[in-house]
């Protein structure tokens, strides 16, 4: 694999000891194989000429379409507030890109962004009739800001409408409309503002097309749902819901899709059908679904989608990184018991509740179940279909886990998908680097890049991404070791490495 000589700083990471290891020249980034598996991985170090405090910290996959039609993914990484945001070439219609940079934004001195920018990032498919977008939200200044791939030059805002009050922390958290329901419903992210009325939170929706932020103001206002303090939007996923999913509870909103959004103040989870009014097809409106309490920490990570197959989205709910006693679990509920619910706020503790269940550290040969829990696993969780066998599986950080005896060096899980249990705690890998550093805290960002789409009789596929902000780096893992995407049992990652 040839990487280019691009002006940066090199991450290279040292395979296991007494084994030479295999390094890209060049700078920036890095690639070395882990020879525990065979499997080759990819390193990024901040580059030259960006800020970031803690690069790694926030990671998002970009997608779109290039100029010449050609699909692309990216992997954008930050350093959380206050950072440049850097997208590196991951896939480009037929092949796996050089992994150079292919775009920048916030760049130091910072020529387009403002004090506090890298809030949060999001993937975007398009915006103002751009492509393959990044979304970096600036709570300090209460917007979004968003570069296109096929329009580089051009950073364009979405704030606020003219005379509204400052201070809500808008562009808090952001996720993308699942792509399906943009033309549905006209937008294209979510943005959260948990510093809106008084601490008590709120969301916000951004169009298409541009032009100023909108409340959903219908979330906020359902009694009882989010109290003072509650810090609606600290974060917030997505889901595409199937077309009738709605008749069933009476409710008439037309092309809706999930929002799971966090109420950290309350330790609360908000479940909401995005859609049209159905009597006013100018009207986007939001339906409270129901809402989940835990402990500390609960919910202030989230990932949703459809894993079992059942035609409707399950929502991952992990804890945030330094939580207090952090349990160590991932809570989920699946929609398609979205009745069990009932009235008010269900808690997450209640184990035999139909609706619910909870993911623990699996068991992966070679690593030490209590120190996957003590290692707060359940900090960063995506969904992508690593294995390449149609059914998504959960990737799940546990940035603070002890690995060769390194504190807080961290890994990463991924939990098989399966059509008919959801996801399978019995069937999982570990990914790590092959020379850990103390307070690294890999896992502490992860994300599913998808690859090898677009491509008549091959399958798409995703890799594994992770963020080790401790380290300054970010990475790529070309095998996950779940399934068939392992080097030991199939060719794919030999095959991934040469391309």
């Amino acid at each position: 694999m040839t990487i280019p000589n691009t002006n940066c700083r090199l991450r290279a990471v040292m395979a296991a000891a007494g084994v030479a290891s295999l390094v890209a020249a060049g700078c920036n980034p890095g690639t070395f194989v882990d020879f525990r598996d065979q499997a080759p991985v990819i390193s990024f170090g901040e580059a030259e000429g960006t800020d970031a405090n803690d690069f790694g910290a926030t990671i998002a996959a970009v997608e779109g379409v290039l100029e010449n039609g050609e699909p692309t993914t990216r992997l954008a990484v930050g350093g959380g507030v206050g950072s440049s945001v850097v997208l590196f070439q991951v896939w480009d219609s037929s092949a796996v890109g050089d992994f150079g940079i292919a775009m920048t934004a916030c760049e130091s001195p910072a020529n387009d962004c403002v004090p506090g920018t890298g809030s949060a990032i999001a993937g975007i498919s398009t915006y103002a009739g751009e492509q393959a977008c990044i979304a970096i939200g600036e709570a300090a200044a209460d917007q979004v800001r968003v570069k296109c791939q096929t329009d580089p030059s051009v950073a364009r805002t979405s704030g606020l409408a003219p005379g509204a009050s400052a201070g809500l922390e808008l562009g808090a958290s952001i996720a993308a409309v699942p792509v399906g329901s943009i033309a549905n419903t006209d937008d294209v992210m979510l943005v959260g503002a948990p510093g809106a009325e008084s601490q008590r939170g709120s969301v916000f929706r951004v169009a298409v097309a541009g032009g100023p932020a909108v409340e959903i103001e219908e979330i906020v206002a359902t009694a009882g749902v989010v109290t003072a303090g509650a810090r609606l939007g600290h974060a917030i996923a997505t889901a595409a819901l199937p077309a009738d999913f709605l008749l069933s509870a009476g409710l008439t909103l037309r092309t809706p899709y999930l929002a799971a959004i966090s109420a950290a103040g309350q330790n609360r989870v908000v479940l909401a059908a995005v859609g049209v009014d159905a009597l006013d097809a100018t009207d986007i409106d939001g339906v409270v679904l129901g809402c989940i309490d835990g402990s500390d920490g609960f919910g202030e990570v989230l990932a949703a989608g459809d894993v079992n197959g059942d035609g409707t989205p399950e929502v991952y709910m992990g804890f945030g990184e330094f939580t207090t006693n952090h349990p160590g679990e991932v809570h989920v509920i699946d929609l398609a018991d979205l009745a069990a619910l009932g009235t008010g706020c269900m808690d997450a503790s209640t184990t035999d509740d139909p609706a619910t269940s909870i993911l623990t550290c699996p068991n992966v040969r070679g690593v030490a179940t209590a120190e996957c829990t003590a290692g707060a696993f359940g900090s960063a969780l995506a969904l992508g279909d690593v294995d390449a066998d149609g059914t998504l599986d959960l990737i799940v950080g546990a940035p603070l886990m002890t690995v060769d005896s390194k504190s807080q060096a961290g890994g990463v899980f991924a939990l098989a998908g399966s059509s008919t249990a959801g996801v399978d705690t019995n069937r999982a890998s570990f990914m790590r680097v092959s020379n850990p550093e103390t307070e690294a805290r890999l896992g502490a960002s992860v994300a599913a890049l998808r690859t090898h789409y677009g491509i008549p009789d091959v399958a798409e596929r995703y890799e594994v991404a992770a963020g080790a902000p401790g380290a300054a780096a970010a990475f790529i893992f070309l095998c996950s070791g779940l399934g068939a995407d392992s080097s030991t049992t199939g060719s794919r990652c030999i095959e991934q490495a040469q391309e």
